[in-house]
Order: structure tokens, then sequence, then C-alpha cells
């Protein structure tokens, strides 16, 4: 049995189910640039950063392609100064998920393709970002894991309906991208995520609460007894805060312009 195991309270389906996989993610950032004229004296004159923007909108949402598990959504828009001026700056934020890498890394192939094209003379665009979070596969190691929840759960008579794939993302992806069996999905039952009508089920507190002390002590109990390890030279010390004094980049920190000047 595994020694590390990691168990992310990441929200789940009202009735109950566990995410045996997820999809990968990637964020990206598009801005256009056009040139600023006045409406009524001079407007043949600018070039719309928004109507360039709104054509090239079109393109990256029809890329969803649900079948292959390829999701584009546009999630904020914004551009112009005022309504009298044809605006010279507009710029939309991506959401991009993918089930399988080498499909991500098509969509952003795809998403350079778009900021390069001419969708307005006089205009041009600049695409940053990068696909930060990879797919998180079923394995064997994640199969004993949620064997292992759906037994208690069926001694405690919780909900226990089969484990499905999920194209939502959480921390867990990142466990398991160093290789660390984890647990999905252990926070509360509930539905609308992301929106006004967002609820949880209040028994579900509880519930996954119980699941996840009788989880960890069992998986405490199986685990194989080792000496514990020195702490290696330079390593903080278990329990140590990190954080850093430095405020965070207006940009996804470590992406680079992936198209644009």
């Amino acid at each position: 049995e595994p020694r590390n195991v990691t168990l992310t309270c990441s929200s789940s389906p009202e009735t109950g189910e566990m995410a045996r996989s997820r999809s990968g993610v990637g964020q990206f950032h598009l801005s256009v640039e056009g040139v600023a004229s006045h409406v009524a004296t001079s407007q043949r004159d600018g070039r719309s950063a928004i109507v360039a923007l709104a054509r090239k909108v079109i393109n990256i949402e029809s890329l969803t392609d649900y079948e292959r598990g390829v999701i584009l959504n546009v999630g904020t828009i914004s551009g112009g100064t005022k309504r009298n001026i044809v605006p010279a700056h507009a710029e939309a934020w991506i959401d991009v998920r993918y089930d399988e890498l080498a499909q991500g890394q098509e969509v952003q192939r795809e998403l350079e393709r778009i900021a390069r094209a001419s969708d307005g003379a006089g205009t041009s665009a600049a695409l940053w970002g990068m696909l930060h979070r990879s797919p998180k596969p079923e394995t064997p190691e994640v199969a004993k894991l949620l064997a292992a929840h759906r037994k208690v759960s069926v001694a405690l008579r919780y909900p226990a309906p089969e484990p499905v794939h999920s194209a939502g993302v959480t921390d867990g992806s990142i466990m398991a991208e160093v290789g660390l069996p984890t647990l999905d999905s252990m926070g509360a039952r509930g539905g609308g995520a992301h929106t006004d009508a967002e609820y949880i089920e209040l028994p579900s507190l509880s519930e996954r609460a119980t699941l996840a002390a009788i989880l960890l002590r069992q998986l405490a109990r199986e685990a194989p007894e080792t000496p514990e390890a020195p702490p290696e030279a330079g390593l903080p010390s278990a329990g140590a805060k990190l954080e850093s004094g430095r405020p965070s980049p207006p940009v996804i920190a470590g992406s680079r312009p992936v198209v644009g000047p």
C-alpha cells in the first residue's frame, strides 16, 4: 500500500459521484490593438479592436469539441473607453479544458493561429498563457482509493455512486502529477458551481468529514512502517510556512507571450 496519498476536499455533485479522472486546463489572455478615432469626425481613420476581437472570439469558441473532451470558454471580455470613440484596445481571458496533453497542445497552436490571423486592417493581437494543469488520469492506485472510499460509504449508508470523469480541475491534479495517488472530490456535495445558485447539501459536511477521518485512519494503519528520514539540508522543516513577500504578476505565473510583437 502507498505510504503517501492525497485527499482533496473539492466539492462533488449533489448525488455524490467521486472523480476518477480529471481534464487538464490552460489559461490564455488575448489582447487586440487598433486605432482610436472620433466616430463623428474621423471614424474611417479608426480601426476597431473590439470588432477584431469579436471575430477571434467566434473562432475560439468554435474549437470546442465535446465528443473529444475539448472545451474552450471566453470567460471575460472588455475594451474601449467611450461610446463615441472607435476602440483602440480590447482583451479577453480564455479557459481551455482537454483530456489529453496532445489535445491541449493542439488547442494552443490553434489559439496562436487565431491570434496571428488578420481580423481587421490596422489591428494586431498578442496571446499570453500556458497549459498549467495536466490531465489527471485514472490509475490502479486511484482505483484502490476509490474502492476503499466506496466500501466505507456503503458501510455508513452514505451515497456511493460509481466514480466519473470530470472536466473540473483541482489541486489534486498537482499532487497526481508528482506521483501521489489522489482521492478527489472529498468535499461537500452540492451543485450550481460558480453561479448565483451555487449550494451545498448541509448534511454532507459531517458526512464527508466522517468519511475522511475513517479513510485516513485506515490508510495510516495499512501504511508500512519506515524510519523517519532526517531533513535534507537547505529544506524547510515540517510545518514551515512558505510564502513570498513579492506581489503576484498581472499575468499567469510562468506564462510567456506565445504570439505577438
